[in-house]
């Protein structure tokens, strides 16, 4: 699943962000975190993220928090039913 696949990569990706971290001059030890809006994909979330690290020039780390909705309102009820089981 998506969720396990993600997990396994934590390590890799701990390591990146480090070397990152270590390389970054104008935001030295910084994150960039953004929180996307509300019907959002996670595609259009990272999207957004990268634009916005790339228009402030940020090497830092930039991350996105994603709860994704498919694209759409009703992606949202799909994880609500997924949540009760």
């Amino acid at each position: 699943s998506r969720i396990e696949t993600a997990a396994s990569d934590r390590p890799r990706i701990a390591a990146a962000a480090r070397d990152r971290l270590s390389r970054a001059a104008r935001f030295p030890r910084q994150a960039l975190v953004t929180v996307h809006g509300f019907n959002m994909s996670f595609e259009e979330a990272i999207k957004r993220t990268a634009m916005i690290a790339f228009d402030l020039d940020f090497d830092g780390v930039a991350a996105a928090f994603a709860w994704a909705s498919k694209g759409g309102i009703g992606g949202y009820l799909a994880y609500r039913e997924r949540a009760r089981t």
